[in-house]
């Protein structure tokens, strides 16, 4: 097996875990992993320096989350739900992994290998079916970070020469993203009534 082949599998499973947990607590990780995968993809087609201001700006949006559910304290699974149960999202999952690969294969991002084309079209359909099935605030944000993701792989592929300064301003944005789904959060907990 490739090294690509590996990593591609490496983002499958940790888009995947992050769609079909309801736990945040595994969640997170799911979206570091994501992040790092990414990196090392973008930063393996373009400039290292590149991968490595997304794995940080990842890291950092997730401990944002990370800090403000834990401040929020309830059950594991109390901050995340979605229109559908389990079965419908493995579903739609198994349809959105068709999708990008065929959308890899018939329409491929210029400039980039089969991997990067894959990454990207995953992250959208992904992205885009989360956001759909989502019902409470964390689980839109994992659709927004997934989306966020493919915009950051957009932008470093056709940025002209290394593209640092666009991609830290698009760091910049994710945090600010992770800053206010926090403040989502503390509004949607504060909103629900006391059992």
């Amino acid at each position: 097996m490739s090294l690509e082949v590996l990593t591609l599998a490496l983002l499958v499973g940790a888009v995947s875990l992050l769609v079909l947990t309801d736990a945040w607590r595994v969640a997170l990780p799911a979206l570091v992993a994501t992040s790092a995968v990414v990196a090392v993809l973008v930063g393996g087609a373009t400039h290292p320096a590149i991968g490595m201001v997304q794995v940080v700006t990842g890291a950092f949006s997730v401990a944002v989350l990370a800090a403000t559910l834990q401040v929020l304290g309830g059950t594991p699974g109390a901050f995340v739900q979605y229109a559908f149960g389990l079965p419908y999202r493995v579903a739609t999952g198994l349809f959105a992994l068709a999708v990008a690969y065929s959308l890899a294969v018939t329409y491929p991002v210029a400039d980039t290998g089969p991997a990067l084309n894959f990454a990207l079209y995953w992250l959208a359909a992904v992205g885009l079916m989360t956001l759909v099935l989502a019902r409470r605030v964390l689980a839109v944000s994992y659709a927004i970070f997934l989306l966020e993701e493919a915009a950051s792989i957009l932008l470093a592929v056709f940025s002209e020469g290394p593209g640092l300064a666009r991609l830290l301003l698009a760091g910049f944005g994710q945090l600010a993203i992770a800053v206010a789904v926090a403040y989502l959060l503390y509004i949607e907990h504060a909103g629900e009534p006391v059992s």
